[in-house]
């Protein structure tokens, strides 16, 4: 689900308050195809011409700080500028509106590589009326949100109730990354940055643990708040040719009772498995068979630490001393754990 991502770079010279004119790169005499965030049909841009020159043309001024610049793909021509301090402005027919389309300043804390980032339209816009903002929040703390906002029965205006989708904490003030775009596939991309100071002291951008620094691919077509693509690589450490013997929790827990009735103190209960060598590839495979994933892309990270061979558990101690053998297979562990999970998940505490 996670690869690293490209921070939006945001002009660090400008000022609140100052305006400037909102330019565009046009290629004069080359047609030029938009996808944009609004996932219309792809045109297939052709080879560049000889020669090609580039000129910029003012689309408009008036603005505050614009960090983003995208179309609905609704047939409409409008342009939606984004404000770093929490609005956006349309463009229609060459003239800057003078109502909003959305304001959400009280939402958002802007300044720096702060602020109201992007917006997203949903490619169905034009008869769903859904598009997605990314902004940074500091109202209890500083953190990332991917909300989701539709527009009202007037279309230059957007309605005011919002649905977070996520929220991501930010541990600095800059590197906030922010671009929301869809791709053709019809899912969200999220580009997070990997969370500021300087050098990615944390490491997050190396880490899978964290969601900093990092491309997030979501399916806001389905449950909400939103679906894992079934397509998303699943990341799993160690090789999947590694041998490891997994014991269910009850099974571990029947040894135990069984070493402690029968006095043998010395047991190392540690020691006791299965009995069944599984590897790292059917452990994956069968875990996520069990939460629905299937088929699932498995990506196999052999250079984390899990590689490392540890000592094969047994249970043949167990059984001979004590006359314990397991009762549930690894299979039906695992997924006798998912279900437990998705059952408890909501309440359960670490």
């Amino acid at each position: 689900m996670h690869s690293r991502n490209r921070k939006q770079n945001i002009d660090k010279t400008s000022r609140v308050g100052f305006t400037r004119p909102l330019m565009f790169l046009l290629c004069a005499g080359l047609a030029l195809g938009c996808g944009g965030s609004g996932g219309g049909q792809t045109t297939e841009i052709p080879p560049p011409a000889q020669n090609l020159q580039v000129t910029l043309v003012e689309a408009g001024t008036g603005f505050a700080l614009p960090v983003h610049v995208t179309h609905a793909g609704d047939g409409s021509g409008r342009l939606f500028v984004v404000e770093q301090a929490g609005v956006i402005r349309i463009i229609r027919n060459g003239r800057l509106l003078a109502r909003p389309f959305l304001d959400v300043r009280s939402r958002v804390i802007s300044g720096g590589e702060m602020g109201l980032l992007s917006v997203a339209f949903h490619p169905q816009y034009a008869s769903n009326g859904r598009f997605f903002v990314n902004y940074t929040a500091n109202s209890d703390s500083l953190r990332t949100v991917i909300a989701e906002y539709r527009v009202s029965d007037a279309p230059d205006v957007a309605g005011r109730a919002e649905r977070v989708l996520l929220e991501i904490a930010q541990p600095y003030r800059n590197h906030n990354g922010g671009l929301n775009l869809f791709g053709p596939d019809g899912m969200l991309y999220i580009g997070m940055g990997d969370g500021g100071s300087g050098g990615d002291p944390h490491n997050n951008g190396q880490r899978l643990d964290t969601l900093l620094g990092k491309l997030l691919r979501l399916d806001v077509n389905g449950e909400a708040p939103y679906g894992v693509p079934r397509d998303n690589p699943f990341v799993v450490w160690g090789s999947p040719q590694v041998g490891r013997d997994i014991l269910y929790a009850d099974d571990f827990g029947r040894a135990v009772v069984a070493m402690l009735e029968a006095a043998h103190t010395k047991f190392d209960v540690f020691n006791i498995g299965s009995g069944r060598v599984t590897t790292v590839r059917e452990v994956a495979e069968l875990a996520l068979r069990a939460a629905g994933h299937e088929p699932a892309k498995i990506v196999y990270d052999a250079a984390s630490p899990t590689t490392v061979v540890h000592r094969m558990l047994d249970c043949a101690k167990a059984r001979d001393l004590l006359g314990w053998t397991p009762e549930t297979t690894p299979a039906e562990g695992i997924r006798r754990t998912v279900a437990w999970w998705r059952d408890n998940k909501d309440t359960w505490q670490r």
